[in-house]
């Protein structure tokens, strides 16, 4: 193998790059291993470009409109808004400025930070790595399939990564820019929780019960040294925002496929990160039937992450 292989390999990638801007087909070069021997391999790339078709924005603006929708129907049941008890609330909430409004600012928007925050930590490393990456694309999803409003978020990279650095770079930049954002985010819905101090109804049946993590739960102790509990209160929406963004950095971390934790996993253990891979996915599908001994029941969707 050559004496500095990614070096050489990196400024043949930017010669390529530099004459498809001088009016040359778009091209791309890879490197593929045949036994001993080293064969480089020269592909067209595509040509499609997002930012003309508009596609993220349109999505960017779907999502914020889905995860309003999401945030002002926990807001309405936060405040035990009237429109509850109207028929049809679930759209009516659309039309009732106030509480769409708060909607938006105390779930939507934190969500979205941390959300936009992950997927650009992605877009900076791809760019300063000379990769051919996109804007996020958003993935709204109407509160009543998915009670988020989004299925989060990811950027598309239109050309192979040149190597394990940048793959790395690529893939642990997200989740880091989404945690930095995440921690301060819940850090404040546990404050306002107890500063609003909203008791939880005797009749709660129907309430949702946020599961937990260290990392959650250590925010949660931290926050109880300064603002002591006294008693059991309803969630504030920031914090639900926190806790979803905890949930989404959590499964994309997970050493599977083309998620961020795959990405990572192939960075620092290269074909190995194949039998990683595959043990994971199948460790998800036994926990759809058995769930987590000691921790907790069986739950179908675990196949769906398996699926992803």
């Amino acid at each position: 193998e050559p004496e500095n292989l990614d070096e050489r390999f990196e400024e043949l990638r930017l010669a390529f790059k530099a004459t498809s801007k001088l009016g040359a087909e778009r091209t791309f070069p890879m490197l593929r291993r045949a036994g001993d021997e080293l064969i480089l391999v020269v592909l067209p790339q595509p040509t499609l470009d997002y930012t003309q078709n508009r596609t993220n924005l349109y999505l960017l603006i779907a999502t914020i409109f889905t995860t309003t929708w999401a945030g002002s129907m926990w807001w309405a049941s936060y405040v035990d808004s009237n429109v509850l008890e109207m028929s049809w609330w679930w759209l009516r909430i659309i039309i009732t400025p106030d509480v769409f409004f708060m909607g938006f600012l105390t779930f939507s928007l934190p969500l979205m930070a941390i959300l936009g925050t992950h997927e650009m930590g992605h877009y900076y490393y791809a760019k300063k790595h000379n990769l051919d990456a996109s804007l996020p694309f958003f993935l709204p999803m109407p509160p009543m399939i998915f009670p988020f409003g989004t299925m989060g978020a990811f950027i598309s990279i239109r050309e192979p990564i040149p190597n394990r650095r940048a793959l790395l770079d690529v893939g642990a930049s997200g989740p880091i820019a989404g945690l930095l954002v995440a921690i301060p985010v819940t850090l404040l819905g546990f404050w306002l929780t107890e500063r609003n101090a909203v008791p939880v109804p005797i009749d709660s049946g129907d309430s949702l019960y946020l599961g937990s993590s260290i990392f959650f739960g250590a925010l949660g102790s931290l926050s109880e040294l300064f603002y002591p509990s006294s008693g059991d209160y309803l969630s504030h929406p920031v914090v639900l925002a926190g806790w979803t963004g905890f949930f989404v950095t959590a499964l994309n971390l997970m050493p599977a496929g083309q998620l961020d934790g795959g990405h990572i996993a192939r960075a620092l253990l290269g074909p190995k990160s194949n039998g990683l891979s595959y043990t994971v996915i199948f460790l998800l599908i036994l926990m759809t039937f058995y769930g987590i001994p000691g921790f907790g029941p069986p739950y179908t969707g675990w196949a769906i992450y398996a699926m992803l």
